[in-house]
């Protein structure tokens, strides 16, 4: 996601964006499963169909598809059709609460560069902030091999994580099958 958490003072960044003043501010980041629950359960306390009148609810994600990687499995067995070895992904300009919530964003305009606790405020990668009264982080996983010492010069470790892994696995998996590596006994 690229978020930074500041705990020290900075300087606050005028909010460029104060939507609907006077209601409840809800930012939720991301918008898979999580976030989409989220806004079901903001309907669920409502109507079922629309959001209260008193909230302004604004849906964040860094990425414009959403996919499910424990598919990828099925994609390497052939158990599951998929165009050129991807994963099926979806367009989240398709999901339902894009049509329930004020303000819906996605790719650089939907990723958080920075988080202020203090000032109530996420800084865009577009430049742009967001206030928040609520925040609801719901980011899903994200694989992060950097995280792990040595796993990027491992040899036969193949990180998944994402559809975008999928040429990247097969490529790793082709080079492992040129060259196998038996460990000793």
């Amino acid at each position: 996601m690229g978020c930074t958490l500041s705990a020290e003072a900075t300087p606050p960044l005028p909010p460029t964006e104060d939507p609907d003043s006077g209601k409840h501010k809800v930012v939720i980041v991301g918008a898979s499963f999580g976030g989409n629950g989220v806004i079901q359960g903001l309907l669920d306390g409502n109507d079922g169909e629309i959001l209260s009148p008193s909230l302004h609810v604004t849906l964040l994600d860094a990425n414009e598809e959403m996919s499910i990687s424990a598919i990828n499995q099925y994609v390497w067995t052939n158990r599951s059709s998929s165009t050129n070895n991807k994963v099926q992904s979806w367009p989240l300009s398709n999901l339902r609460a894009k049509r329930i919530v004020q303000d819906f964003r996605v790719g650089t305009a939907g990723t958080v560069q920075e988080l202020n606790w203090d000032q109530k405020y996420l800084e865009m990668k577009d430049g742009k902030t967001i206030k928040w009264d609520t925040l609801v982080l719901a980011p899903g996983t994200v694989s992060d091999p950097s995280s792990v010492p040595g796993l990027d010069k491992a040899v036969g470790v193949i990180d998944l994580g994402a559809s975008k892994d999928v040429s990247n696995m097969e490529k790793q998996m082709k080079k492992l099958l040129s060259n196998p590596c038996v460990p000793p006994r």
